[in-house]
């Protein structure tokens, strides 16, 4: 797995389970599966690496570090990276459906997009209420394991 890591500084290589964090010092870690991912959606949109490293503000030789995974953007590189790809950081980032609501969500939220101003604002409601209880109950429960253990 290769490693987008998002600042000025390299990183080594680390675990697959490791989640993106902010440390203090505004660095930023994200990892994506396709460094090359990249590389492909600006050939898709006809720039040869030189356009693409002039557009984003790079030599080329650090453009294809960070094609080839060996070297990390910082986070005003990938941004305008995004932003000259116009796609979302998500889409650089992620698998195709890696995330997203699942085919069954999709079909109800396609015909949600048929309904009424009203019979929207409706569900919205009610689906707003579910994610408050369960913010709630999940905030209750850490609460609860927190005071349960030894030496509180």
């Amino acid at each position: 797995m290769a490693i987008w890591g998002i600042s000025s500084t390299t990183f080594p290589a680390a675990p697959a389970s490791f989640a993106p964090t902010v440390s203090p010092d505004a660095i930023f870690v994200v990892y994506t599966r396709n460094t090359r991912r990249g590389a492909a959606l600006h050939k898709e949109r006809g720039l040869t690496q030189q356009q693409m490293a002039d557009t984003i503000g790079v030599h080329i030789s650090q453009l294809r570090r960070y094609e080839a995974g060996t070297t990390q953007p910082t986070i005003e590189v990938f941004r305008r990276t995004v932003l000259a790809l116009s796609v979302s950081a998500d889409m650089l980032l992620f698998d195709e459906g890696e995330r997203g609501p699942d085919d069954r969500l999709k079909l109800q939220f396609e015909a949600i997009s048929k309904l009424d101003d009203k019979e929207r604002e409706a569900l919205e409601t009610v689906i707003s209420s579910v994610l408050h209880m369960h913010d709630a109950k999940r905030r209750t429960q850490a609460a609860t394991k927190r005071d349960s253990l030894p030496g509180q």
